[in-house]
C-alpha cells in the first residue's frame, strides 16, 4: 500500500499508518491481483468482497482495479478504488 486516503481508513478500519508499505492481501485475502483474471484485455476489473475489519465486523466492499501503463502498455503497478457496498 503506498496511498489511502481518510476514507479509505474508515472504510478499511485502519489508519494509513498500520498499512503503509504493506500488501493489500494482508488486510484481507480477498483482495486479489487483476494478472490473475482470464481477461487480460481489460483495462479496470471490478468485484465484491467481504472483509472483517479490527474487532471483527464485517464489511462488504466492491474493489476496482485499475491497471497504470507504461506507454508501452507494460503494468507497472495498479490503483485500487475500495467503496463500501
Amino acid at each position: 500500500m503506498v496511498l489511502l486516503n481518510r476514507t479509505g481508513e474508515e472504510i478499511l478500519g485502519r489508519t494509513f499508518a498500520e498499512l503503509r508499505g504493506r500488501d493489500l492481501r494482508e488486510v484481507s485475502a480477498e483482495f486479489w491481483q487483476h494478472e490473475n483474471t482470464t481477461v487480460p484485455e481489460k483495462l479496470s476489473l471490478r468485484r465484491e468482497i467481504e472483509v472483517r475489519i479490527p474487532g471483527g465486523q464485517k464489511r462488504y466492499l466492491g474493489i476496482s482495479v485499475s491497471p497504470l501503463r507504461t506507454r508501452e502498455t507494460r503494468s507497472e503497478a495498479d490503483t485500487y478504488s475500495i467503496f463500501k457496498t
